[in-house]
């Protein structure tokens, strides 16, 4: 322990409840009769231990950034009250990134220093980071300040904050605990910003060694339903102290929010660190190094497995994975993991599986140990499941091309299964025909195909509100099909008697791949 004596518990300040600030204040402060700081009154200030935290654990380091330019400090105001000190109405108010959580930064009114706060939670557009619990920023970080110092908080990302919820508790030393821990924490601040701010003044702290837990609600667009909410803990040695140093011990493993797919690899990336694209079980294709460059065009089919993976397993440990719709202009997160400390502790990922479908853009940004940030790209076209060309085979060898109707189904042999439903045959039959002689054997072909199951009628379209097949006369033509899925012995094959009629043929059928389909096809034929 360093420093000398400072104030006794009970000489702890307390502050009363705020009342919420009335949306015409610009000031955003409490009203002027609001109870001031003044000593403690035994306000259950007693030394009972709340959390057992060890100096250390703490995620992330030791930062001090500028403070955000456009803030000017308040010509009139209470000084022992919390308040924004931004402009007066016209600040700009951005709402958070998606999938970006605000830092937060705590400064003394007055200095352009600010210090970082250690990040202890994160929520908003539907996605939450896990409560740690109380962190104990170590005293290398902390907030140097004269007692009674007006304390100012910031936010990055020029967002501002909606509302504040702000305790503080002292720190002692615990032999028996084995390391750093905390009294009971008392309320500095609680109340909505009004207007919304980026700058808000907090009333200073007394001599001694402090954690301030700041629970910040940020102002969001109205169609977001959820807020966006961090909570930061600041260290802050104010006065004379006593400061507490580290007491060493065993930090505890951290809980990972994200744990990487495979264990992280253990060289450290480089700017030019590859990043590939897998898709099922083709070669791996590196991604562009920017947005600006033409990006690799890769194939896939519906279900196949698209994968990101950083080669020689590094782990990112932020990252923002992104669809860009070339047809439409739509992006769409795919993943995103904010981590403002960087910690691998927190979150780490090597690997990300992709679900694409159409003609996308996909872009990854990762951000690795150390602050190394790179993007890679790709152009990923998801090649849709055409019908195969079905043609009847007349017995002089003409060859016509049956068109395929609606209610197509497949089953990849990925594992990916769909199908369609219809209300419609799909065909109008044209004038085009095959031309055959009567009770002349026509063959079915199917290129590339091994036919499984099929059968044939013949009839009529008709059309009332949507085309429907009909077979008045009970024109069945054959059929047949496999027991165990492997192709037909028998070629199908069919004859026709004289007339004019449309031939109905549904057709399974299994590729070298193992692909299957199920489709319904229709052909235009004459029989004389």
């Amino acid at each position: 322990m360093t420093g000398g004596g400072g104030p006794a518990d009970e000489d702890l300040p307390v502050f009363d409840a705020i009342e919420p600030v009335p949306a015409h204040v610009h000031t955003g402060r409490p009203r002027a009769n609001a109870p001031r700081l003044g000593p403690g009154r035994g306000a259950g200030v007693a030394a009972a231990i709340l959390v057992l935290l060890v100096v250390g654990i703490a995620a992330g380091s030791a930062s001090l950034v500028p403070d955000i330019q456009g803030s000017t400090n308040p010509s009139t105001t209470d000084a022992n009250s919390p308040r924004p000190s931004g402009s007066d109405g016209d600040e700009v108010c951005r709402p958070p990134r998606q999938g970006q959580f605000p830092a937060v930064t705590m400064g003394v009114q007055g200095s352009r220093q600010r210090v970082s706060g250690v990040f202890g939670f994160g929520s908003g557009y539907g996605q939450q980071s896990q409560e740690p619990g109380w962190q104990i920023p170590s005293p290398d970080r902390g907030l140097v300040a004269a007692p009674g110092d007006d304390l100012e908080l910031g936010a990055s990302f020029d967002v501002c904050f909606r509302h504040l919820v702000v305790d503080y508790a002292r720190t002692r030393i615990a032999p028996e605990a084995g390391g750093i821990v905390l009294q009971n924490p008392l309320p500095l601040f609680n109340a909505t910003i009004a207007p919304s701010s980026g700058r808000v003044l907090l009333d200073g702290l007394p001599d001694g060694d402090w954690i301030v837990r700041v629970t910040a609600h940020f102002e969001t667009l109205e169609t977001v339903a959820d807020d966006v909410v961090t909570v930061t803990y600041f260290r802050i040695l104010a006065g004379k102290g006593p400061f507490l140093t580290p007491v060493p011990t065993v930090a505890p493993a951290p809980t990972l929010l994200i744990s990487p797919a495979v264990p992280c690899g253990t060289l450290l990336p480089t700017a030019n660190v590859g990043v590939s694209l897998f898709v099922a079980d083709a070669a791996p294709i590196a991604g562009a190094v920017d947005r600006e460059t033409t990006p690799p065009e890769v194939h896939a089919r519906s279900g196949d497995l698209v994968r990101i993976i950083v080669d020689g397993e590094a782990c990112a440990v932020r990252w923002n994975i992104e669809l860009f719709n070339v047809e439409t202009g739509d992006t769409t997160t795919v993943d995103v993991i904010s981590n403002p400390a960087d910690d691998p502790a927190y979150a780490a990922q090597n690997r990300w599986t992709i679900p694409v479908v159409g003609n996308r853009i996909l872009t990854a940004t990762l951000r690795f140990p150390g602050g190394l940030e790179i993007v890679r790209t790709w152009r990923v076209t998801v090649d849709p499941f055409t019908a195969p060309a079905l043609y009847l085979v007349g017995s002089d060898g003409r060859r016509f091309q049956a068109s395929a109707g609606c209610g197509l189904s497949v089953r990849l042999s990925n594992g990916y299964e769909a199908g369609d439903d219809c209300g419609s045959i799909g065909y109008a039959p044209g004038p085009e025909a095959l031309m055959v002689r009567a009770y002349r054997v026509i063959h079915l072909d199917l290129p590339g195909w091994q036919i499984i199951s099929w059968g044939a009628s013949c009839g009529r379209v008709t059309t009332v509100d949507t085309e429907q097949f009909e077979s008045p006369d009970g024109c069945g033509l054959g059929g047949g099909a496999s027991d165990d899925a492997s192709p037909l012995v028998d070629p199908p094959a069919f004859v026709l008697p004289p007339g004019d009629t449309v031939v109905q043929i549904g057709i399974g059928a299994i590729d070298g791949a193992g692909n299957q389909f199920n489709l319904t096809y229709y052909a235009h034929v004459i029989a004389r």
